[in-house]
């Protein structure tokens, strides 16, 4: 467990770290400190970049009588 625990720990960060580096980045710009062209484009992308698996517009999530307008 000594040993389990700081390697899975390990992983998580490692699997993370361009998001993690990507936040620190936006963050110390929002401060004024830092500048656009530093912070990558890269990274997680949560929405399908198919258009054969991504839902048709007006459905889904996306669907506008859920969002209260017209069904």
């Amino acid at each position: 467990m000594l040993v389990l625990i700081p390697a899975m720990l390990a992983a998580l960060v490692g699997s993370q770290w361009p998001d993690i580096m990507r936040y620190f980045k936006i963050r110390q710009m929002s401060q004024g400190k830092g500048h656009p062209e530093y912070v990558p484009a890269e990274g997680t992308t949560f929405y399908p970049q198919d258009p054969a698996v991504a839902a048709p517009d007006g459905t889904g999530e996306f669907e506008s009588a859920s969002r209260g307008g017209p069904a």
